[in-house]
């Protein structure tokens, strides 16, 4: 990728303080309270790799872990998945994700509060 384009993208990023699928599992996570370990057990896979998940050294897991993940730490699955797509994504797809996914949440905000 071009220095240009990496930095389009970073300033994309930072404009609409995107959080990448690892941080917002991370933080998920925390919330409420449990541990790498407590999260690989629930959806069937490895403290190790939860890690390097939330870290952004390993890819975003696959769309039927991504489903578990939501699940187990309280994020509407279609935003992670829409995430872990879109941070691979050209940057014309990925301006229209940053939009998508802000629907997506309030949307499903709207839904959970009613």
């Amino acid at each position: 990728m071009a220095k240009d384009a990496r930095s389009l993208r970073r300033k994309l990023l930072e404009t609409y303080k995107w959080v990448t699928f690892g941080e917002r599992v991370r933080k998920a996570r925390l919330e409420k309270g449990y541990t790498l370990e407590t999260v690989a057990k629930k959806i069937g896979t490895h403290k190790g790799y939860i890690s390097g998940i939330e870290s952004g050294k390993v890819n975003p897991p696959a769309a039927h872990m991504i489903e578990k993940y939501g699940m187990v730490v309280g994020i509407n699955p279609t935003v992670l998945t829409i995430l872990a797509w879109a941070e691979k994504a050209p940057i014309t797809i990925l301006m229209h994700a940053v939009h998508l996914v802000q629907k997506v949440e309030r949307d499903y905000s709207r839904v959970a509060t009613r």
